[in-house]
């Protein structure tokens, strides 16, 4: 049975990316293309942190830094681990659209939930497997192993998907408990998964390598003696036993609290009625607003009803801030940095590659139409035109990033002392630039809707559409900021002009497709 129930979640998995415009399972060829595609990714990420741990192995071979090529893999996959674990775990176990159904067969409850565990064991190894195997090759040819440092390394690989996966756990399911006894449980996810992002962000910042990079010279120090990174660190260079000790209790003790009290407490949580909040009613006139007006309000109000989809769609909005603020710290300081060469006229450049990065990473509009599901024919029935439907989706995404994006240009624009007029560019070719990653994941989201998901995790991270938006906007950003870089050595006004009305002529293209096939496109989708 458990057997059964896994090779079920990767079935799902499987059809929730690969799946034929109206079939309800994958289809074969999908599935040789997915497997193509991810074992691409694998070997170009195998690749970056192959050749990042070969330069940190010729540098601190024969050294005391020897450590550093480990301390710096553990950090990094549980990083990323506990990164991919905190946003799937809620959905996978406690919100999965088949929960009921599978409750309903003779299953035993804690096969239903063994089974997904494994699943998402499953993919945090495969996550892993990218960083620390090179490091744990790379490590043996600059440096060597002894005997239990081998044996150590191999266990503590087998060991860290426990640690992340029981955190992730454990704030899944603080965030259920508190989740099923208010109203508002989409406000208390999207700020407890921020604050756990944000904290790992913080201590990446503060504990991470530091030190003079120049001539080759690398400073992990700080890693040595780090709680739970130094400890794996040690434990697989120099076979140091109360390391390893202390690290294997770090991520057992906690694997085993979190099986005991979620496999407790699954049932009664997925089961539980959260009921309706009683309001009194109070008479009151209700202005009259446009149809158009009316599905923005819905997308809008769709958007924060639902965690999964603030917290993955809108996470470039986040980022975008974050490194808005940190180069404004920095920014002068790395361009002070480069002797004898003035690049101060590439600022509004890079600050332009800064927020087209940014907004590339905002996939609002790309899962919206997938997130309808079976309120789809609802829109298709409403006394309005399919394109009207699809801009307001449009719009919705550009309402929620726009803010963002004034902000962001304005921080820059004051931060670096950018001239009035090159601070308007900068501000005009940044908004059209997010117009058309919000008209591009629209379009996507209509070639590629996805209906079949379980949970919203699944509409909102999976899927060509999903694949397409966040890489094929990546390669746009990055164009459109290579554009802007060459045309600056003559003028920044020459360079955001050229992408803005590149930009605008894309986004006055898909508006025309939406109006005139894309509506007739929409109208024949079927959940």
């Amino acid at each position: 049975m458990l057997k059964l129930l896994l090779k079920t979640r990767f079935d799902m998995f499987f059809g929730s990316v690969s799946q034929g415009k109206r079939k309800k399972t994958a289809s074969p060829l999908g599935k040789v293309m997915l497997i193509l595609l991810f074992a691409f990714l694998a070997i170009y990420f195998t690749a970056v942190m192959t050749i990042l741990f070969v330069g940190i192995g010729r540098e601190t071979a024969g050294t005391d830094a020897e450590y550093s090529i480990f301390a710096l893999a553990v950090l990094v996959s549980i990083g990323i681990t506990l990164f991919d674990s905190i946003f799937t775990v809620k959905t996978q176990i406690y919100e999965s659209k088949d929960n009921e159904l599978l409750l309903s067969l003779p299953i035993e409850p804690k096969y239903i939930f063994i089974s997904r565990l494994l699943f998402l064991f499953i993919v945090n190894y495969l996550l892993e497997a990218v960083v620390m195997l090179p490091a744990m090759v790379i490590y043996g040819i600059f440096i060597g192993y002894n005997v239990m440092g081998f044996v150590y390394s191999v266990v503590i690989f087998l060991a860290i998907p426990l640690l992340s996966l029981s955190l992730s756990s454990f704030i899944a399911w603080i965030v259920s408990v508190i989740a099923s006894k208010i109203k508002n449980k989409t406000l208390v996810t999207t700020v407890l998964f921020a604050g756990a992002f944000g904290a790992y962000m913080y201590l990446i910042s503060v504990m991470g390598p530091s030190g003079d990079m120049e001539e080759g010279a690398i400073d992990m120090s700080r890693f040595k003696d780090m709680f739970l990174i130094g400890w794996g660190a040690k434990a697989m260079t120099y076979g140091d036993t109360l390391s390893f000790v202390l690290f294997i209790a770090a991520c057992i003790i906690p694997a085993i609290l979190a099986y005991v009290i979620l496999n407790k407490t699954f049932i009664k949580l997925i089961t539980v009625s959260r009921g309706t909040v009683k309001t009194k009613y109070k008479e009151k006139a209700e202005k009259a607003e446009g149809v158009f007006i009316a599905l923005i309000k819905k997308e809008l109000k769709r958007f924060v009803s639902s965690s999964m989809y603030m917290i993955n769609s809108g996470m470039g909005i986040v980022m975008m801030v974050v490194f808005t603020v940190m180069l404004c710290v920095t920014g002068n300081e790395m361009f002070a940095e480069i002797d004898g060469v003035d690049v101060s006229f590439l600022i509004p450049a890079i600050c332009f590659a800064l927020l087209a990065l940014g907004s590339s990473m905002i996939l609002i509009s790309t899962p919206s139409i997938s997130l309808e599901d079976r309120n789809l024919w609802i829109v298709q029935s409403l006394p309005v035109r399919g394109a009207h439907a699809l801009l307001a989706k449009v719009s919705s995404h550009m309402i929620i990033s726009t803010p963002f994006i004034i902000i962001c240009s304005l921080i820059l624009s004051i931060g670096f002392k950018i001239s009035v007029i090159n601070s308007i560019l900068l501000l005009v070719s940044s908004v059209v630039t997010s117009a058309f990653f919000a008209y591009f994941g629209m379009l996507l989201g209509l070639l590629f809707p996805k209906f079949d998901w379980q949970n919203e995790n699944v509409a909102v991270k999976q899927g060509f559409a999903i694949f397409g938006s966040m890489f094929g906007g990546m390669v746009w950003a990055l164009l459109m900021s290579g554009i802007v870089v060459i045309l600056s050595f003559i003028s920044f006004i020459i360079g955001a002009i050229a992408v803005t009305l590149l930009n605008a002529g894309m986004c006055v293209a898909i508006h025309m497709y939406f109006l005139k096939k894309g509506e007739k496109r929409f109208a024949l989708l079927k959940q």
